[in-house]
């Protein structure tokens, strides 16, 4: 697989030499059905990772404050989940 870049969005994807499939870094992940740009995602973890209020992430990454709410939340929830289980 080679590493290519799809234009329309600026994220990261893989094409296979030999069949030319695509696939893209979302594909089989939680991203998938996302809306949100990787980079907007990578800027909410990081954000939440360091404790950031929420409503001030939310203006930083210029989301609206529902979606920052909700990652937040999102976050908290496969982090407790892992701990519970580990």
């Amino acid at each position: 697989m080679m590493e290519r870049t799809r234009k329309d969005l600026r994220e990261v994807g893989w094409k296979c030499s030999s069949c030319k499939s695509c696939r893209s870094v979302r594909d089989r992940s939680f991203f998938a059905k996302s809306h949100l740009k990787l980079q907007e995602w990578l800027m909410l973890i990081h954000f939440w990772s360091r404790q950031n209020p929420v409503l001030d992430t939310a203006e930083c990454v210029k989301v609206a404050n529902s979606t920052a709410v909700d990652v937040y939340q999102w976050l908290r929830e496969v982090c407790s989940t892992r701990l519970i289980n580990d």
